[in-house]
């Protein structure tokens, strides 16, 4: 898992407004300041879904996770949608609306990368076979990128941010002081 892949979401949000080339270094720079101190807490969170994966229609563990994380950060999280899918909601005024989606569910792969928190886990399938089960397709890095990215937007809430002919100047906030709604999805 990269930071850059945070980065693109959060740019892509608009988080940062529209950055032209030259403030892009100065860009990069500001998220990586935010992201910095969380990395430990997000390479954790990867860790703990690779460790423990689950195959779809039974991501039960993982969809509560997700959903504590993004309580935790002030969305309103609405859980079961389509089955075991989490919709959240940052609000933050009439700003645009940004929508971040993830998937998470496992495939039924023997996990052999020999890593520390390499998934050891055997489920039953949904024809009742006793299948081992890893995240081969990386979305255990999606939710790990979606839970950072959602810190980062809620870290925003009328914060400088980049003017356009450069330097930083404090955005006047809408009556509930914020700027970015976003609506994350799994």
């Amino acid at each position: 898992m990269t930071l850059r892949c945070l980065y693109d979401l959060a740019l892509a949000a608009g988080l940062f407004g529209q950055a032209a080339s030259a403030q892009d270094a100065a860009v990069r720079a500001a998220i990586a300041a935010q992201l910095d101190p969380r990395y430990p807490a997000i390479l954790a969170l990867y860790q703990h879904l690779h460790a423990h994966p689950e195959l779809s229609w039974c991501e039960t563990n993982t969809s509560a996770r997700l959903a504590e994380e993004l309580k935790q950060v002030g969305c309103e999280v609405t859980l079961n949608v389509g089955g075991h899918g989490v919709v959240a909601v940052l609000r933050h005024g009439r700003s645009p609306t940004v929508l971040v989606r993830a998937e998470i569910d496992a495939l039924s792969v023997k996990e052999q990368t020999g890593l520390p928190y390499a998934s050891t886990v055997i489920a039953k399938d949904l024809s009742g076979n006793a299948v081992s089960v890893m995240h081969a397709c990386g979305h255990d890095v999606h939710v790990a990128c979606l839970v950072g990215t959602a810190q980062v937007l809620a870290r925003h809430a009328g914060v400088d941010r980049p003017a356009r002919r450069g330097g930083w100047r404090r955005r006047e906030a809408d009556a509930g002081g914020r700027f970015v709604r976003a609506v994350f999805a799994a």
